[in-house]
């Protein structure tokens, strides 16, 4: 048999529920505030922290680095010695090859070649100047010794009077030389 239960029993159960029930809301309450507040941190100090984004940008300049490397050491045009890349940049503007001529300039840092030797070494080829810089080529003489792998030429002209320098820059990843400055 069943036994009856009377109104305070019934009371006592219904008001014991709704003293819990607040307890449960304000717990649930207390960890979406402490979960927001933690997600909030980790936002933070991964994403817009000052050392979050110095991280970033270090392993973007990394990255930036290591293609700088790999395409310096992919550059093989040049010489062994400074005389021999200014022969080889002489033979290239002879055989009026000025793509080729561009290539023993130091490349861009993205490894590309610098568009302004190039237009530069057009111009020279429409105005039919190719052969007064490859005298000027032949003409140039040591202009001392190299220093940190870089060296110099200077071309002067019948007076003695310096008219140019060439400056050229040792690639020390192929270990190549390159023309810096003409």
């Amino acid at each position: 048999m069943m036994e009856k239960i009377n109104d305070a029993d019934i009371n006592k159960v219904v008001s014991s529920l709704k003293f819990r029930r607040p307890r449960y809301k304000y717990l649930i309450f207390s960890a979406a505030i402490v979960l927001t507040t933690v997600a909030g941190y980790v936002v933070w100090f991964k994403y817009f922290s000052p050392q979050a984004q110095s991280l970033r940008d270090w392993q973007k300049y990394a990255v930036w680095e290591k293609r700088y490397k790999d395409q310096s050491a992919a550059d093989k045009y040049g010489g062994q010695t400074p005389q021999e890349t200014l022969n080889l940049f002489a033979d290239a503007l002879r055989k009026g090859d000025v793509d080729l001529a561009s290539k023993y300039f130091v490349r861009n840092t993205d490894g590309s070649v610098n568009p302004e030797v190039i237009d530069n070494l057009n111009k020279a080829k429409a105005d039919n100047k190719l052969n007064n810089l490859i005298e000027a080529l032949e003409s140039a003489s040591s202009a001392g010794s190299s220093i940190n792998n870089h060296f110099g030429f200077e071309v002067r002209n019948e007076d003695g009077k310096l008219i140019n320098d060439i400056g050229l820059v040792k690639n020390e990843y192929s270990n190549v030389w390159k023309i810096e400055s003409f």
